[in-house]
């Protein structure tokens, strides 16, 4: 009977060790940046690269941003919304149609990587991985 409730406490106290999920660390607010591929050809394709200012209030997400290519670029406004651990960011530019991002936490590679694909504005579910520079 000793034995038993050793292990019983050895196990509690382990498992209280354990830090719980803290949900609220995992906040969008920051600058995120990514770089994605679009092929143009059998031996060609176009990097776009990403830069995302955002903020978070609760669910709400909103910012801005810069989509590069090549020597162009376009200024964006983002809203979205975050449930964890999902992210939806539309990215609006005038003259453009409205990009979509669909991003999850990619938790096993970092809290600070969102991964997900691109949806709209000439883009057709291109995966994007933004890596948060800066909180």
């Amino acid at each position: 009977m000793m034995k038993k409730g050793i292990i019983a406490a050895v196990l509690v106290a382990l498992v209280a060790c354990k830090e719980p999920l803290d949900i609220g660390s995992f906040s969008v607010t920051g600058t995120w940046r990514g770089t994605t591929y679009v092929k143009v050809s059998a031996t060609d394709s176009i990097a776009y690269t990403f830069r995302l200012d955002l903020e978070q209030d609760q669910e709400n997400v909103s910012g801005d941003g810069v989509v590069s290519a090549a020597t162009d670029s376009v200024q964006t406004d983002v809203d979205g919304t975050w449930a964890f651990p999902n992210v939806t960011l539309r990215m609006s530019a005038p003259e453009y149609g409205d990009l979509q991002f669909n991003g999850t936490f990619a938790r096993q590679v970092s809290r600070d990587s969102l991964v997900g694909p691109l949806i709209g504005s000439g883009f057709t579910n291109t995966n994007l991985t933004l890596v948060r520079q800066a909180p």
